[in-house]
């Protein structure tokens, strides 16, 4: 009989819940979070990516802070090699390119451009020999010395067979 109203709403767990203010949430509010949605797909979070940066979020380094600089390309500066060509490749920095793949070298590193090269030729001379076993067509050309000389027995092959053709209608009796 001690215990009064007031004080038994104070004490008991449920009671104190019920004395709790909500913030109020608009009409909008209501509705947007009443409405319903799909969750059968998730929206997909934008990444955006800092191209100026590395995963880490270090700065990545320039090719003008790296100590290159771009120079004006002048012929007979590099190394000729049959096959490849120097072109300016980014930030102005001369390169060497394989034509067949386009890998590209530094233009001084001739050496290896000419394994590169080799590495090539040899895996084009396996597929040709796989070709010839299967009994396929050889894709490949073959060296443009070749093909030339090739062009010119047949230009002479062709000069002379129309010299004899001519030699015989004259030897031939009438």
């Amino acid at each position: 009989a001690e215990l009064s109203t007031p004080r038994l709403l104070a004490t008991h767990p449920t009671a104190t819940m019920a004395q709790r203010k909500h913030p109020v949430r608009s009409a909008v509010q209501k509705a947007a979070h009443a409405a319903p949605r799909s969750r059968d797909k998730l929206k997909v979070k934008k990444r955006v990516q800092d191209t100026t940066r590395t995963t880490f979020g270090r700065l990545r380094p320039t090719a003008a802070s790296a100590g290159v600089q771009a120079a004006p390309l002048a012929k007979g500066q590099f190394e000729k090699l049959p096959g490849t060509r120097i072109q300016q490749g980014k930030g102005g920095v001369p390169v060497r390119i394989v034509i067949e793949d386009g890998k590209q070298f530094p233009p001084d590193n001739v050496r290896s451009a000419k394994n590169h090269m080799l590495k090539l030729a040899k895996l084009k001379e396996e597929a040709d020999k796989i070709a010839r076993l299967r009994g396929d067509v050889v894709v490949t050309a073959p060296p443009k010395a070749v093909v030339t000389a090739a062009a010119a027995a047949a230009k002479e092959d062709a000069e002379g067979s129309s010299a004899a053709a001519d030699d015989a209608a004259a030897a031939a009796p009438p």
